[in-house]
């Protein structure tokens, strides 16, 4: 696709995964019909819902394209979108979160004054409603000093390490880019969205980045697509598969400190969790990846499982009784 193609068409297909999602979905289609360039077109991928997720779509007429399938996860919708969409641009958005109505505008002019640039994302607001906090992801001021003079971050991997990584509401993608590097993992219930994000880096590193929040992630909405438990096997096999592109690409350097940086996360929630046979798992199968010092503390927290768990626990408290965390998460379970 030409450079200019974006300065006589910026058309953006929208897609929205949807399952079970009638207390929520007009939220999200409204907040898209609110923007300031108007989508092309609003593609809803009904996931096999039971609800009445699909009197409310259709009740918008014209203006939304409704598809159904059977239940097969978000991967499996989002990828019925992008063969259904006409646009030149791609934007996701979960049935349960919503854009500000600049989203759109603002991402475009981006991508037209850096027309190298084949994808974009955005800071955001993340959202505990039910605890009446929220937050944005990232301080503006602390991702210009990552910006520099630049509109995008030199690398995905970086950005995604620093905190400016964004999540998939706030991605938009070059159409022709999914021909390239493939649609959304079919099949896996978690990972699928950054499997593809690694994928599109690998080959296009660089990352518009607006520093202004542009979307609103809910946490903790009940009957999302995105919350479920999670095999620890399936975070081997996407390190063990995105070492392998990383390689091909000659992107090592720039991969495995990101590799790093997911497996301490992982190892750590497997803690909080209770699961020290899973953390074993990922401390014997990458153990090269992690610094050592972290590899000898998960040995010894794996040892003792219930009491590490306790000490986590308490120290997340700690953390945010003294308001040292400035990221909105959700308050650990007794």
């Amino acid at each position: 696709m030409k450079n200019n193609h974006l300065k006589r068409s910026g058309s953006v297909s929208v897609i929205i995964p949807a399952h079970n999602s009638e207390t929520y979905i007009r939220r999200a289609i409204d907040s898209v019909l609110a923007q300031t360039h108007p989508a092309a077109e609003i593609i809803v991928v009904d996931d096999g819902s039971t609800d009445g997720t699909c009197d409310i779509v259709k009740s918008y007429g014209p203006p939304i394209r409704y598809l159904y399938q059977a239940n097969a996860g978000p991967g499996a919708a989002r990828n019925a979108g992008i063969r259904a969409a006409r646009g030149d641009w791609i934007a996701f958005l979960d049935s349960d979160d919503e854009w500000f109505p600049e989203k759109l505008q603002v991402q475009l002019n981006l991508l037209q004054h850096n027309p190298e640039l084949v994808w974009a994302t955005s800071n955001l607001i993340r959202c505990l409603c039910d605890e009446n906090r929220k937050g944005p992801e990232m301080n503006p001021s602390r991702v210009g000093k990552l910006l520099g003079p630049k509109a995008y971050i030199e690398s995905y991997f970086q950005a995604y390490i620093a905190g400016a990584g964004g999540f998939t509401g706030t991605k938009i993608i070059r159409r022709d880019i999914f021909d390239q590097v493939g649609l959304f993992q079919v099949g896996v219930r978690q990972s699928e969205d950054m499997d593809l994000w690694c994928r599109i880096a690998f080959r296009w590193p660089q990352i518009g980045y607006n520093t202004q929040p542009l979307a609103i992630y809910h946490m903790g909405v009940p009957d999302s697509l995105m919350r479920e438990n999670v095999e620890v096997k399936i975070y081997s096999q996407f390190i063990d598969r995105n070492l392998k592109l990383a390689a091909k690409y000659d992107r090592l350097e720039d991969f495995n400190p990101f590799a790093s940086y997911l497996l301490q996360l992982w190892m750590r929630a497997q803690l909080f969790s209770g699961d020290s046979q899973g953390l074993r798992h990922l401390l014997d199968r990458h153990a090269d990846l992690v610094p050592s010092g972290f590899r000898r503390l998960m040995r010894i927290a794996a040892v003792f499982p219930r009491t590490s768990k306790a000490a986590g626990k308490f120290l997340s408290r700690l953390v945010r009784r003294l308001r040292l965390r400035r990221r909105v998460t959700r308050k650990p379970q007794p």
